[in-house]
């Protein structure tokens, strides 16, 4: 970085920092990328390195200032490989400093869904189990409530294992509720039907990954339970009222709210009896009349990968990204169907024609700035 440029943004808090990023800088704040093959396989990952993807992908993080990345077993062997992939990927947020360190995020949920099941790793069962476990040490007792020091311990090893190897950020827990525990989109994923339950396992879940230092997301709003539709492939279409949703499938993620969590992920769901044109991830109704109105969130929302067919094969990229940037998706989830550097210019574009403000820009980049902030990214 040029000289100094790694020093001053230590004394910067978020505010600041936001106002001494340039408009590309805080777009930038507004996206999270995948990491290609090749990218720190030498020595640090799976298979021959590709000097050029590597290349390619280091210029990338210095000029792109992404908020952060996702990492997927193509990018690593082991833990050891993992460790020295996420060290080599802070190494560039240096070239940003402005940014902080770059948010790393998995999908460690236990079950059918971890990203790393390494053997020295502790190695969870599906949410269906470990709801099951956590009801059965309390109704031995003759209690009617979950044990919910077992979900905070259980919560509490899942992150202290994640910091070890550098990841920060896990798209956990599942708050979907579903009464049948199979293998389908949803299935075991969930800790159940029973809304109070799965409200009360959520916030020791969100208490245990916070004591370890890694940032909890609750996902998927406003339920993804409701439909068997996968929607990395269709846009599931769900007939049900606001007010079927307030009786049940909203009331976790309400505690969720209540309780602090810093990160909602959105579902790509169509309700057409309360938003017959968009998808949660776009909709004003669900993003900005219920989630930040009604229900008072201030955190952090984050979308479900946008190159999922759901969104991709159903709206144009142009619109998915105005209406998600306009209204307060605040960290966009990118995988290989998009290219990174190609989304800052059509969102610069889009300001430039109007469609979207730079304090749209601005305020889902303070909201991403602060939750670095909070969870100490920023030193």
């Amino acid at each position: 970085p040029p000289d100094g440029g790694a020093e001053a943004p230590q004394r910067m808090n978020a505010e600041e920092r936001l106002a001494a990023m340039s408009l590309r800088e805080q777009i930038g704040q507004r996206f999270m990328i995948y990491v290609p093959r090749g990218f720190g396989s030498d020595g640090s990952g799976r298979g021959e390195d590709d000097e050029g993807a590597s290349r390619d992908y280091a210029a990338l993080l210095k000029n792109g200032a992404p908020a952060g990345m996702i990492v997927y077993p193509w990018n690593f062997t082991d833990a050891e490989s993992l460790r020295a992939l996420t060290a080599k990927l802070q190494e560039f947020a240096r070239f940003n400093p402005l940014g902080g360190n770059f948010l790393i995020a998995a999908d460690q949920e236990g079950g059918r869904v971890a990203a790393y099941r390494f053997s020295q790793l502790a190695r969870f069962p599906s949410a269906a189990r470990v709801a099951a476990q956590a009801q059965a040490r309390n109704s031995a007792q003759g209690v009617p409530q979950p044990e919910t020091e077992y979900l905070r311990s259980v919560a509490y090893i899942t992150g202290h294992d994640l910091a070890t190897m550098g990841v920060n950020i896990n798209f956990a827990p599942v708050l979907d509720l579903t009464d049948r525990p199979d293998r389908s989109i949803i299935g075991d994923r969930s800790w159940g039907n029973d809304p109070a339950v799965v409200a009360t396992l959520a916030t020791a879940y969100i208490e245990g990954l916070t004591t370890a230092g890694v940032i909890p997301t609750v996902k998927h709003f406003p339920g993804h339970g409701v439909t068997r539709v996968d929607s990395h492939g269709r846009l599931p279409i769900v007939d049900m009222t606001l007010e079927d949703l307030r009786r049940r499938d909203l009331f976790p993620f309400q505690s969720a709210v209540d309780a602090g969590v810093p990160a909602i992920m959105t579902a790509h769901i169509l309700f057409p009896g309360i938003d017959p044109d968009y998808p949660v991830t776009i909709s004003e109704v669900f993003l900005q009349d219920i989630l930040r109105t009604e229900m008072g969130y201030e955190g952090v929302v984050v979308s479900d990968g946008l190159s999922m067919g759901a969104l991709a094969d159903n709206y144009e990229i142009d619109l998915v990204l105005e209406r998600a940037l306009r209204l307060d998706v605040d960290l966009i989830l990118l995988h290989d169907r998009y290219d990174f550097t190609e989304i800052l210019e059509r969102v610069e574009q889009l300001i430039a024609d109007g469609r979207i403000q730079k304090t749209d820009i601005e305020r889902g980049a303070f909201r991403v700035l602060q939750l670095k902030e909070q969870y100490g990214l920023l030193r």
